[in-house]
């Protein structure tokens, strides 16, 4: 039986996320974080929004059990329960030891927080850097230390009429974002919805 530390729970776990998706490596040199004797993890977390997402989860803990020996329990609870779950963890310091939960959250219990930049940044080194959005949500405001790790992107799929895009002056939809604020702007100048 091995221990792991919160710190080392987070770069594992952070580490088998992006296991699956076949991100490039850059061969960064990881964080020396051992794992304490006797340590178990708990995983707070939103329950399944398509079946493919818990199985990929299970499977992702069950592969780091394996490799470190630390049992995990995760619990998942209703996507509306994260936030008042995440509150009385913070509140009171019980509870799951992560919690993967809305991106604002970091920011309202920042000084219940642990700092992992060390994580971050190497996680950055390794797979090709940060967005801005990741950054935003991960660093403490007016800082470069992280406060948390972000594990993936939302905003859903973009879609679009062509006809649309035609109508409103443009041929394929922008790249970049003041080509997009322009588009919106063409598209509410010919009522239609951006």
């Amino acid at each position: 039986m091995f221990n792991i530390t919160r710190r080392g729970a987070l770069m594992g776990g952070a580490a088998l996320t992006t296991t699956a998706s076949h991100i490039p490596e850059a061969g960064a040199q990881a964080p020396n974080l051992p794992i304490e004797s006797g340590a178990t993890l708990r995983v707070l977390r939103p329950a399944r929004f398509v079946e493919p997402d818990e199985v990929l989860m299970r499977a992702n803990i069950a592969r780091f059990t394996q490799q470190t020996g630390v049992p995990v329990r995760i619990d998942f609870v209703g996507w509306e329960d994260i936030r008042p779950q995440t509150a009385v963890t913070a509140n009171t310091g019980a509870g799951p030891d992560m919690i993967i939960g809305w991106p604002e959250d970091p920011h309202i219990f920042a000084d219940r927080l642990i700092d992992v930049s060390d994580i971050a940044e190497y996680l950055g080194r390794q797979y090709g850097g940060w967005m801005s959005l990741a950054e935003r949500f991960g660093k403490r405001a007016g800082t470069n230390n992280w406060l948390a790790i972000p594990i993936g992107g939302s905003g859903g799929p973009m879609i679009y009429r062509k006809s649309a895009l035609r109508e409103a002056g443009f041929n394929a939809m922008p790249n970049n974002h003041d080509d997009f604020l322009r588009l919106c702007q063409a598209l509410r100048r010919i009522n239609k919805p951006a």
